[in-house]
């Protein structure tokens, strides 16, 4: 293809793979078993269709698509061993290795990638993830039920070729690659399950390391090494066993017990098992503020939001914070990285304006003739329980600040986990103390959930011109300048006064002292098993 410019994947992923099990990795029971607790059971393991945190994080440990996302950001080669990108960045060109296999033995091939891209647009299958694909040729006409999918710009040129073209350059791409959404699906497998697809373990197809071999719903999920599975880096652990159990105390009990492999802790919780022999990695990875519901509430009034903004001042409660939550005055955590740099590296980490109480006092005088005082009289706050952190608390000390500057009270209620989630998604709140978190490592998974008509935006909040900087953002062919268009989006969100960042959560990811090659992706905390291992 004349005016590609050829990317070798050693080059370009500025990684050296490092070949392990020479030969085909033939004893495959020498690894160890590892066991991870999930909060809930998937809800549908279809890739195409999968948004909840345990549906993602089976699939990334039993699916592979064309790259694989490294332990630094960074991309290595999962089923495609190698790409070309044309110099206006809009023409991919993959090349396929030939022993990749699904689990039942028949061979992964460009057209199973094809078939997935096609599915993942078609507007009956209903992937609430599509969106983020739309710089695929064709695809948002195919979304939209405007266009046939066999014109979508995603073809194969022989079974071990794939061409992707795009409406646009995107630099995100290859990151996007990695994905659940852009897993291969076996078409033949697909229609044999008759409807079933994902949704039980003998209606599920594995290309990656394990596959599910049985899965015991509300229970557990026993994912086994995958025999026909080829790499350049095989496997070493036998397969990890997903245990269902969404009680916490629970959870920490089984991990000090040697019941799970690894856990999640929050700061506090971590704290009590310091002492332990354990192996701690921080994160900082979920970013904590107030958003405000713009959807039939005082809030809606932008001059009243800008009052709060402007009269916002985050060293009230600086001095207040624990030791695993650290002062953000952005919106995207830092966990979140441009392949293998941090994201908040090229954007800054200052997104707020000055506290500016004479400011904050004329955008309220403004408000008050537009709502009327007595629109402000009944506000509301919720926050969630059972988080590890003390957000009434914290709060308190932000309250105080607007009470005495602009004269403006937020009566708080505390909600359990799944009552808060239900408001925010019901639109039952006014304000609400919420997170933020990414699902792939890219800052629009975080700036996506403001998006107009985005079934992510819990917050009511509707900007064409905040639309039209993030999809700019995704239309550019170097990290640097995609990184200046998010920060644009980032300040946007702030100066409108949707979301005020408060802090970021540090959690720890924790596992036992001998054990090593276990991946934890901060961005997404996804878990990759694989090279896990456990010494003596």
């Amino acid at each position: 293809m004349s005016g590609l410019m050829t990317k070798l994947i050693a080059v370009l992923l500025s990684a050296t793979i490092v070949v392990l099990c020479l030969g085909g990795c033939s004893d495959k029971t020498a690894g160890q078993l590892f066991k991870y607790d999930l909060d809930a059971d998937p809800a549908n393991l279809d890739p195409q269709l999968a948004n909840d945190y345990a549906s993602l994080l089976v699939i990334e440990n039993t699916m592979e698509g064309l790259l694989r996302l490294k332990e630094d950001g960074g991309l290595t080669e999962g089923v495609a061993t190698d790409y070309t990108v044309s110099d206006d960045g809009t023409t991919y060109k993959f090349t396929l290795r030939q022993n990749a296999k699904w689990q039942n033995g028949d061979p992964v091939t460009a057209h199973d990638f094809v078939f997935a891209f096609q599915r993942l647009f078609k507007p009956e299958t209903g992937s609430t993830t599509a969106q983020d694909f739309y710089c695929i040729k064709n695809s948002q006409s195919i979304h939209k039920g405007e266009m046939d999918a066999g014109k979508l710009g995603v073809s194969a040129k022989d079974d071990y070729t794939l061409i992707i073209q795009l409406d646009y350059p995107n630099a995100m791409f290859p990151a996007l690659l990695t994905t659940a959404a852009a897993m291969p699906c076996n078409k033949d497998f697909f229609y044999d399950t008759k409807g079933k697809y994902g949704l039980e373990a003998k209606t599920t197809l594995s290309n990656g390391p394990f596959y599910l071999k049985a899965w015991g719903h509300d229970d557990y999920l026993s994912c086994r090494l995958n025999d026909q599975y080829q790499s350049a880096q095989q496997p070493v652990a036998s397969g990890v066993s997903f245990i269902v159990e969404d009680s916490r105390e629970d959870q920490i009990s089984r991990f000090q017990k040697q019941q799970s492999s690894a856990i999640v802790l929050s700061g506090q919780e971590a704290a009590e098992l310091r002492e332990k022999n354990y192996q701690f990695t921080s994160f900082e990875n979920t970013v904590w503020g107030i958003a405000f519901n713009q959807n039939g509430t005082p809030f809606a009034n932008k001059n009243l939001r800008l009052a709060l903004l402007y009269a916002f001042s985050p060293q009230s409660f600086d001095k207040q914070l624990p030791e695993d939550l650290k002062r953000i005055s952005a919106v995207v955590p830092q966990s979140i990285t441009l392949l293998n740099r941090a994201y908040r590296d090229y954007a800054g980490s200052n997104m707020l304006p000055e506290f500016d109480a004479a400011k904050a006092r004329e955008y309220l005088a403004l408000a008050k003739n537009e709502l009327g005082a007595d629109k402000l009289n009944g506000l509301e706050l919720i926050a969630p329980v059972g988080t590890g952190v003390d957000h009434l608390g914290l709060f308190s000390y932000v309250s105080q600040i607007w009470q005495k500057e602009l004269g403006i009270y937020l009566a708080v209620k505390e909600l359990p986990a799944d009552e808060f989630q239900t408001a925010l998604e019901s639109g039952n709140y006014q304000c609400a103390i919420t997170s933020l978190s990414a699902q792939y490592n890219s800052p629009a998974s975080v700036l996506s959930s403001f998006t107009s008509g985005s079934a992510k935006n819990l917050f009511g909040y509707k900007s064409e011109t905040y639309d039209s900087i993030l999809a700019g953002a995704a239309r550019q062919n170097g990290l640097s300048q995609a990184a200046a268009e998010y920060k644009k989006a980032e300040r946007r969100i702030i100066n409108d006064g949707v979301f005020l960042p408060l802090y970021v959560q540090k959690e720890y990811f924790t596992t036992e002292a001998d054990t090593t090659g276990v991946i934890y992706h901060a961005a997404t905390k996804m878990v990759q098993f694989s090279q896990g291992r456990k010494k003596g």
